[in-house]
């Protein structure tokens, strides 16, 4: 496989790098980049920058807190947001960004064996690892993204989205707000952090609608902005 891109007018041409031994990819190191990334995400090979993550609901919430960001869907910048499938499934996305030299970017969860994992296959393509990594942030405090969204800050509209999501008519949606109301602030955000844990999928894309852009992520898009210009248009023949 030969990828080709073009920097300013000058066009790139790159492959794969197998690389040499002790460390030439193994039958089983290719069979996963093309398992796990040419069979469902191929589109990266034709992205500006890659954004990794782990979990269903960055998957869904991600493209929308960056529309918020740049007020346009990433995809028209060129910018793909790719799930890995887990903390232990970077390697393979990491070998491709690298060897087609794709800017690539990490937002991780804080677990300690998150970051473990994220930190071999960083060192496994000769990258420095967190914390020293610019193109990785790492949530603090040891959460994961719903453990980080939800706060005393984003309650109110959460459980708005959640009654929204839940109610089978107004007068349901009523009586789930009596029940909210019922329950204390501490009880309200284990209940809330409980539903968004067992209903990602459900929830993911309401997430990224109703929160501004936590600074987690803003912090993210401002590396991406400080790396990639955005692309200029093209001029229109008459």
């Amino acid at each position: 496989m030969r990828h080709f891109s073009k920097v300013g007018e000058e066009t790139i041409v790159c492959r794969i790098n197998l690389g040499t031994h002790p460390n030439r990819l193994t039958d089983e190191d290719l069979r996963k980049i093309d398992r796990q990334v040419m069979n469902t995400r191929g589109d990266m090979l034709f992205a500006r920058a890659l954004v990794f993550f782990e979990g269903d609901t960055e998957e869904q919430a991600l493209p929308d807190f960056a529309e918020k960001h740049w007020k346009k869907h990433p995809n028209d910048l060129g910018y793909s947001f790719i799930g890995v499938g887990g903390n232990g499934q970077y390697l393979p996305f990491l070998r491709m960004a690298e060897s087609f030299k794709i800017p690539w970017f990490i937002f991780s969860d804080g677990e300690p064996a998150t970051i473990a994992a994220v930190n071999v296959a960083l060192t496994t393509i000769g990258q420095d690892p967190t914390p020293n990594n610019p193109r990785v942030i790492v949530l603090a405090d040891g959460k994961d993204f719903e453990a980080y969204i939800v706060n005393e800050s984003s309650k109110d509209a959460l459980i708005a989205a959640i009654i929204e999501h839940q109610a089978k008519s107004p007068q349901h949606a009523k009586a789930l707000g009596n029940e909210w109301s019922a329950k204390s602030g501490a009880d309200q955000l284990s209940a809330i952090l409980e539903i968004l844990d067992t209903n990602k999928t459900q929830y993911g894309s309401r997430i990224g609608k109703v929160l501004p852009v936590p600074a987690a992520l803003e912090e993210l898009f401002k590396k991406i902005d400080a790396e990639l210009a955005p692309p200029k248009p093209m001029a229109e023949t008459v």
